[in-house]
């Protein structure tokens, strides 16, 4: 129960829940793993045992060349300790080298406090400054304060690096712990501070946004703070389908001349793009493109070609889209960011009809996301695998597990794009009425992200599935989005009300809609259906 006071878990369907992002901040915020318990004894004598709890304390750092300068000793004393230690079972060294004091639990009981923080200190001084674990060896060496805002500040540079966008969170918000009982040290987070706020951009999840403003607004005073706040807020706003809001936040922002901080705001100018009208989005990526200046460094030609990718992507220009996407995927910059563009490239070959390509780039991008521990691109990765899968003819049943949990994310796209799959599963096997429940869990969704064309389309589902609230609201909306530019989706609506209704005025509509369409390959797979089906539908 504290757990779901604390908001670390919550309850579902009388099960507690575990959302995967809070799992892999749990890893990133322990410290020393404990080996299994023995029976062996500790030798006694005072080298020998300092010894012994340096191997214990190190855990999975525990090899000779850092413990000999950990403790001042030379190798082939601290060989012929381990040697002693090794046979009497106390210690052993596995495959790679690495030693495992095999009563790591009872040694670590057995350790004086001011004797574990001078063992912590020791090792925190001979670990390289890059090494992920010697933060939490300061932390417990008591370190100033300053001392660990440091090393906070490269560990989360590498995760940054790397792509390991909960890591970069997690070590951020343990430094700004320590901040907040020694105020002094913020002058030593300014880069702390950037890195926690790209992160938290490129996350794509309004709960982590909404966390991430709440933990800047809670440190001391610093210039910086209130803008970067506010850029959380834009980019929380843009996903939750008030880009407008998300617009006037950023219009607020001066130009700073700072690469970095200028594609933070690109992002989020971007974020809020994807819910506009086609023609809104191309009008702000020439804005973005300005913003980012003349001439561009390599990460921000990279950003936009993977921007424009999307573009082309609402345009059907399906082709050019996963071109776009793959030289986004070839340029620098973040690891998480070039396998959200492998993903964004396989979702256009998808729509290409290109699905063996499409497949195989989702898995490779699916593997690196689980590799990484990225939630958001896991489900991307998985969402993506499900399409590939119906498109097959082998998804078998809807897939709520997966639902569920993508929900749990608090990402209304991603929500709504997988809910919608998975209704489409259910009304392909027969379930009717999970297709429908389904169809309108992904309206209420879309809604809430701000697509206003995929919520009548996915309303439009919830009608083709016997509902009639999907009905009403697909009448209630239909015309509305019909300016928005969203051709393809709204002649699959279209052709789903007609399917519905068998009524003359939605296949007029849709005829009507049809006029519009540019020049597309009919038979490549869409959101719902091919639009070669959808106008036969309409008896166009």
């Amino acid at each position: 129960q504290n757990w779901v006071d604390s908001g670390l878990a919550t309850v579902r369907d009388g099960r507690i829940a575990i959302p995967p992002e809070t799992l892999q901040r749990l890893r990133t915020l322990s410290t020393l793993p404990l080996a299994p318990l023995a029976d062996a004894p500790i030798p006694g004598d005072g080298r020998t045992r300092q010894v012994s709890r340096a191997i214990a304390i190190a855990g999975d750092r525990a090899r000779r060349p850092m413990l000999s300068a950990a403790l001042g000793m030379p190798l082939a004393e601290l060989d012929a300790i381990i040697a002693r230690l090794s046979h009497g079972g106390a210690v052993h060294a596995d495959d790679t080298g690495l030693l495992v004091d095999d009563t790591a639990g009872a040694t670590l009981a057995d350790i004086p406090p001011g004797e574990r923080i001078d063992i912590h200190g020791r090792i925190a001084a001979a670990l390289p400054p890059s090494d992920p674990t010697r933060l939490s060896h300061l932390l417990a060496a008591g370190a100033p304060a300053a001392t660990i805002v440091d090393a906070a500040t490269t560990t989360a540079e590498e995760h940054h690096q790397q792509g390991r966008l909960t890591d970069t969170l997690a070590v951020a918000e343990l430094a700004f712990q320590v901040i907040r009982a020694e105020p002094y040290a913020i002058g030593r987070a300014t880069r702390l501070i950037d890195l926690y706020t790209c992160a938290a951009i490129a996350t794509d999840l309004p709960p982590t946004l909404a966390r991430a403003a709440w933990e800047l607004r809670r440190l001391p005073r610093l210039p910086q703070l209130d803008g970067r706040a506010a850029l959380i807020d834009a980019s929380r706003a843009a996903l939750s389908g008030r880009p407008d809001e998300a617009l006037e936040l950023v219009a607020a922002m001066p130009e700073t001349g700072d690469p970095e901080l200028d594609r933070m705001v690109a992002t989020v100018m971007f974020q809020a793009s994807r819910s506009l009208p086609v023609e809104a989005e191309e009008f702000l990526l020439e804005r973005i493109a300005e913003r980012l200046g003349e001439p561009r460094d390599r990460a921000s030609e990279a950003l936009l070609a993977g921007w424009l990718g999307h573009l082309r992507y609402r345009q059907g220009r399906f082709e050019e889209s996963a071109q776009l996407h793959a030289r986004s995927q070839r340029g620098p910059g973040t690891l998480h960011r070039r396998v959200a563009a492998a993903l964004d490239r396989a979702t256009a070959l998808l729509a290409a009809g290109q699905t063996d390509a499409a497949e195989v780039q989702a898995l490779q991008a699916r593997l690196l996301a689980e590799e990484y521990r990225d939630p958001s691109l896991e489900a991307r990765a998985w969402a993506l695998a499900r399409r590939v899968a119906r498109l097959r003819g082998r998804a078998g049943g809807p897939d709520t597990d997966l639902v569920a949990t993508v929900h749990g994310l608090g990402s209304p796209s991603l929500s709504a794009e997988v809910a919608l799959n998975e209704a489409l599963v259910a009304r392909d096997t027969g379930y009717l009425q999970d297709a429908a429940d389904l169809a309108m869990q992904a309206r209420a969704a879309f809604h809430a992200a701000g697509k206003r064309a995929l919520a009548v389309l996915a309303a439009s589902l919830a009608a083709d599935s016997g509902e009639a609230r999907g009905l009403w609201w697909a009448r209630q909306h239909f015309e509305e989005v019909a300016a928005d530019g969203e051709v393809e989706i709204l002649l699959q609506a279209a052709a789903l009300l007609t399917r519905a209704t068998g009524a003359e005025d939605w296949a007029a509509r849709g005829r009507q809609v049809a006029r519009r369409l540019g020049a597309v390959d009919l038979a490549c797979p869409r959101e719902v259906m091919p639009l070669a089906e959808a106008l036969h539908a309409l008896g166009g």
